[in-house]
């Protein structure tokens, strides 16, 4: 029987040897130094697209997103609460936010982020249940989810088949560096990916575009 979920986008920026931004490296300043306006506008267009866009507490910790949006739920996986509580989701966001975190997390944690206005799910034992967070988006009426990473979580979604486009801007840069994420980190089989669209978006940066070959299109 098949799980009701929102439609999960992914969109992720990666070198042309396949590392993505993530973590606060040599690597993720070169990223910010290459973006350009026209891939800044494609992320936001594709956050008005969607009703939650989702990342790890890695990329909290590391980036301390701002999350722009009007009308985003903001949603962190965290399965042991590490969510800072003067970070600018909390600061700025708090009451369209949802950090879903495992029962690891310290019930004072918990109560400390409940307390600065952020709702929180517990799912899962060591880990939070990824199945269990999607039904939970769907009873809050999320039907667009936009993942933004970072590997660990693009990895989760991949191998459990719940990524229904994947979306990748590519720059002009190859990194090289050993340390440096690469797109999705899983165990299972490869996934297959249709290619379904390729275009410039500036001079130098390209989007590309993938559909899993097995699913279906609405």
């Amino acid at each position: 029987m098949t799980m009701l979920r929102p439609r999960v986008r992914v969109l992720a920026g990666m070198s042309l040897d396949g590392r993505i931004n993530e973590h606060r490296s040599a690597s993720s300043r070169i990223f910010d130094a290459l973006a350009s306006a026209a891939a800044i506008a494609h992320q936001r267009a594709r956050r008005r697209e969607a009703d939650a866009v989702l990342v790890g507490i890695n990329t909290v910790l590391a980036d301390d997103p701002n999350f722009e949006g009007t009308g985003l739920l903001r949603v962190v996986l965290d399965s042991r609460c590490r969510l800072p509580l003067d970070c600018e989701l909390v600061r700025r966001h708090a009451a369209e936010a949802l950090l879903c975190v495992s029962a690891r997390a310290q019930l004072s944690r918990i109560d400390a982020v409940r307390a600065a206005g952020v709702a929180v799910f517990v799912s899962g034992g060591d880990s939070c249940d990824l199945a269990a967070v999607l039904r939970e988006l769907t009873s809050r009426g999320v039907r667009q989810l936009l993942v933004e990473g970072g590997a660990t979580v693009i990895g989760a979604f991949i191998e459990a088949g719940w990524v229904d486009e994947l979306e990748l801007v590519l720059f002009p840069i190859v990194i090289g560096e050993a340390s440096a994420a690469s797109l999705a980190t899983f165990s299972a089989a490869p996934r297959a990916m249709h290619l379904v669209e390729t275009r410039t978006i500036d001079s130098d940066t390209v989007l590309v575009r993938y559909w899993p070959v097995s699913a279906e299109r609405s």
